[in-house]
């Protein structure tokens, strides 16, 4: 588990979590015995080349992720295995998740930045490696897993408009990579305009974005019965 380049992530964190139900952020919610988001930090905190790990998130969240945070850097200082000393910011998020990884992108500093959901707690190593090996030849690149299900895009009254081809239909998951100037210039290019990821953006400029294999398993936790 090598890797040539530095880089910072971004773990969006600022979700409302409306469809979770209740107050409680859903990566605070317990999954095996830590946070959905521990899993997040865990994983990115025990790959080498992180420099720093900004969190977006809710006000109201912000004192409950801050203690997550010491407990997390308390127990990895103690296993051998950790290989990365990141410096973790927590930030403020905006109305949006595009405003929140605006703010956060304001706080990194490598060439390279990986942006993850906080609440998708089952990426793994082989994800990062693949999407920094990406990241040597695209500005843009984005983990993704085939669809198992036909697609059909709709009009506003629920009519079907057209099929796509399955064949080439992939659902879109984090990690992604980015040029970390090409992604704030394309968040300052569109900012106000709603985009439903950050490739989207590079998208919209003309960069080609590459995929490479994501797991039907990296799910994000979205209401209680993803916990399960």
């Amino acid at each position: 588990m090598k890797t040539e380049h530095n880089y910072d992530v971004i773990l969006a964190a600022g979700g409302s979590g409306s469809r979770f139900g209740g107050e409680k952020n859903k990566i605070l919610a317990d999954l095996k015995g830590k946070t959905v988001l521990w899993h997040s930090l865990a994983l990115f905190g025990s790959f080498p080349g992180v420099r720093r790990m900004v969190i977006p998130c809710r006000p109201k969240d912000k004192k409950a992720i801050e203690t997550l945070v010491k407990e997390w850097e308390t127990a990895r200082r103690k296993e051998a295995k950790a290989v990365a000393d990141p410096e973790v910011i927590l930030v403020e998020g905006g109305r949006e998740r595009q405003d929140s990884v605006y703010q956060a992108l304001q706080h990194c500093r490598e060439d390279w930045v990986l942006i993850h959901d906080g609440a998708r707690p089952f990426a793994t190593h082989t994800m990062i490696e693949d999407c920094l090996k990406a990241l040597k030849k695209y500005p843009a690149v984005t983990t993704g897993v085939l669809s198992k299900d036909t697609i059909k895009l709709v009009n506003g009254n629920m009519e079907v408009e057209s099929t796509t081809d399955r064949s080439r239909s992939y659902l879109v998951q984090t990690p992604q990579g980015f040029w970390r100037k090409e992604l704030a210039q394309a968040h300052e290019q569109f900012k106000g305009e709603a985009f439903t990821d950050d490739c989207s953006l590079l998208e919209r400029i003309g960069h080609k974005v590459k995929i490479v294999p994501g797991a039907y398993e990296n799910i994000k936790i979205t209401t209680p019965e993803d916990l399960e």
